[in-house]
């Protein structure tokens, strides 16, 4: 155990260390609220195991916090500085105390705030690949229906895993991470780009079809900028303005939802244009016209 313990304070990210093995009065005042101030511990080489084991068990302030009652288990308590406790995802702390462990002969349990959050921030990894998976799907097979083309389905597709890509480099760089909370933000940037790139296709899908490309660029793209651009600056102040929460996994969500509808509006108008000048455009506006007439229907309906 001790010398579990000496390897585990030596770790990144570990400011103190409070067990049977590395314990003060000051540490024995804190956990008891009380003021006495004995010295628990002995050198082992002047006290025999069975002496030491039965000193400890009896003793009140040691057995139901440090040791468990039947001397089989002893709580280490792993306090992680300043810095760490601020981070949003402590999987590279928590990693780092797990195999310290497991390089021992001890059986161990892991528990606190830090293991949890570590836990659950791994189990978001993985769920949010399946959620943006499913979404990318169902959200393809809406465009198939809508646009009736493979071209306009394929580039709003390419372009909003493009933006997708540009968020997760950002953070990369910027040294974040994918935390419980964060793990939402490609399904986000997925939606809004989806849809700038509907509006802004079926909109240049609805021009004269004998105008040059050039013109159906101006016509029919054109208009949509502005209002896209609008929506998305809208959207990267309302989630920019999280940071002002002083929370890391907050602020750290809208940076990344921040990044990405930049470059969901840049990749999609980009590609709404690449459609647009090689007429690769919807090839049934009506549905649009249907949805009018129903959505018409309904409000004259209420």
């Amino acid at each position: 155990l001790q010398d579990v313990n000496e390897r585990l304070c030596t770790l990144p990210g570990i400011h103190a260390c409070v067990s049977l093995t590395a314990i003060d009065a000051a540490t024995i005042r804190f956990i008891s609220a009380s003021e006495d101030r004995r010295t628990f511990l002995v050198d082992p080489r002047d006290e025999h195991p069975a002496q030491r084991k039965d000193r400890l068990l009896s003793d009140p302030l040691i057995a139901p916090r440090l040791l468990s009652e039947d001397g089989r288990w002893a709580l280490t308590l792993l306090n992680l500085d300043s810095r760490a406790d601020d981070l949003s995802d402590p999987s590279t702390i928590v990693g780092d105390i797990d195999r310290t462990l497991a390089s021992g002969p001890l059986q161990y349990a892991l528990t606190g705030p830090s293991v949890i959050y570590s836990a659950l921030n791994e189990l978001s990894r993985d769920e949010i690949r399946r959620l943006f998976a499913l979404s990318a799907i169902v959200i393809v097979v809406l465009m198939a229906v809508i646009f009736r083309r493979a071209a306009p389905v394929l580039a709003t597709f390419a372009a909003v895993c493009v933006s997708v890509s540009w968020m997760f480099g950002f953070i990369g760089l910027a040294g974040y991470s994918v935390n419980v909370l964060s793990s939402i933000a490609p399904t986000v940037v997925l939606v809004i780009g989806v849809s700038d790139c509907v509006h802004t296709l079926m909109h240049a899908a609805e021009q004269p079809g004998n105008l040059s490309a050039e013109d159906r660029i101006a016509a029919g793209i054109g208009p949509m900028v502005r209002p896209c651009f609008l929506t998305t600056l809208t959207t990267m102040i309302g989630f920019g303005s999280l940071v002002a929460t002083g929370l890391p996994m907050t602020a750290e969500l809208g940076v990344m939802v921040a990044v990405g509808v930049v470059g969901a509006f840049v990749c999609g108008m980009f590609a709404c244009v690449v459609v647009a000048g090689y007429g690769l455009l919807p090839a049934a506006p009506a549905i649009h016209e249907r949805f009018s007439r129903w959505s018409l229907a309904t409000v004259r309906a209420g």
